[in-house]
């Protein structure tokens, strides 16, 4: 077998060089390696070897790596922080002016609820204040009539009632020619012309004695009392007050003063006219 020395001797340098660097030279008996610097040596009459090459990158790659993979799609991206801070803005604003407005509709109820509380207090001072002006005025009339012979003053709240009895015979309708119950009514008469703010009644009283049907003009007790009472009336209009003022009504003997009448003294204070004013 042929030698790496002998192939160095028969063959030209780069050869020897070339089958050095594959696989070194073999004997019968070992294996031998050139020397570490047989590449550096060059061999007298022939060019200097190459440079050693460096395999290409595809080369250095290894044979096991996987295919590269086409990236896959990247997610949709998210909505914008500006965005999202401007409808939460928007959201805000709107709740806001929502509960503006109810607050001013809330204030408006209640002005015009305090405003109809005055209204009503105002209305009830008023009817108070009024009622306590009439109630005087009743009471300052009584006092100017308590001194009239012939009549009975009585004072409830702001209505005062001249009470003239026996001023009527049994079952008629005349006035008795008595001067204290000519002198009652000529005081109860000055009064109205006195008091123009006042409401006049002339109401006209029986005693329980029924009517004789057959013997007199009245139907029963109140159509008498009702004539009693215009009898007054026309007394007063006589003495200056205006027939218009005067309201007259009769009640028969539903109003008696005496009950029960036990005697004809009885009978004379029920058969009455009673002259009443309302402030």
């Amino acid at each position: 077998m042929t030698t790496f020395h002998a192939l160095r001797r028969a063959a030209p340098p780069a050869l020897v060089l070339a089958a050095a660097l594959l696989g070194g030279c073999r004997s019968s008996c070992t294996s031998c390696s050139p020397p570490s610097d047989m590449a550096m040596r060059a061999p007298v009459g022939a060019c200097a070897p190459c440079a050693p090459c460096t395999p290409p990158a595809a080369a250095r790659t290894s044979p096991c790596a996987p295919p590269s993979m086409v990236p896959a799609a990247p997610p949709p991206p998210a909505p914008l922080a500006e965005a999202d801070d401007a409808a939460r803005r928007d959201a805000l604003e709107r709740t806001i002016s929502l509960q503006r407005q109810q607050i001013e509709l809330q204030r408006k109820r209640m002005e015009t609820l305090a405003d109809g509380q005055k209204v009503h207090a105002d209305a009830l001072d008023s009817t108070k204040a009024s009622r306590l002006d009439a109630e005087q005025a009743a009471q300052k009339l009584a006092d100017e009539l308590k001194a009239v012979h012939g009549a009975t003053v009585l004072v409830e709240g702001t209505k005062v009632s001249v009470i003239v009895t026996d001023c009527f015979d049994s079952g008629s309708d005349r006035l008795k020619p008595n001067p204290d119950v000519r002198s009652a009514l000529r005081a109860a008469a000055a009064a109205i012309v006195r008091h123009p703010e006042a409401k006049v009644a002339v109401v006209g009283h029986t005693d329980s004695k029924p009517i004789q049907r057959s013997a007199e003009k009245w139907s029963d007790n109140v159509a008498l009392s009702k004539a009693r009472a215009e009898t007054v009336a026309k007394a007063m209009s006589s003495d200056g007050v205006a027939s218009e003022r005067l309201a007259v009504d009769g009640r028969g003997s539903a109003e008696m003063l005496i009950v029960p009448e036990k005697t004809a003294a009885d009978r004379a204070r029920n058969r009455r006219v009673e002259v009443q004013f309302t402030f």
